[in-house]
């Protein structure tokens, strides 16, 4: 079963994030980040939660203003994703 507070397991979950697969994106977005809540890389911008299996594909927009003007929303939604999964 999976646990996201065990250490090991994050270790684990850190270790499945390819530069291939999961590039330039967020700081909030980053693999340990990611892998704190118990996600996995599992294809090209491809997560999957260790917990209940749910897979999320993220791709960034390439409108995306490298001056971070949408990530604040970007950063809104993550935050939404968090909470309902730890709901």
């Amino acid at each position: 079963m999976a646990q996201p507070w065990n250490r090991e397991q994050l270790v684990q979950r850190a270790a499945t994030f390819r530069v291939s697969w999961w590039f330039a994106k967020p700081v909030a977005l980053s693999p340990l980040q990611c892998a704190r809540f118990g996600w996995i890389n599992c294809g090209p911008d491809l997560l999957r939660c260790e917990c209940c299996e749910q897979r999320l594909c993220f791709q960034i927009n390439p409108l995306l203003k490298a001056d971070g003007r949408k990530l604040p929303l970007l950063l809104q939604l993550l935050e939404s994703l968090v909470i309902s999964i730890s709901s």
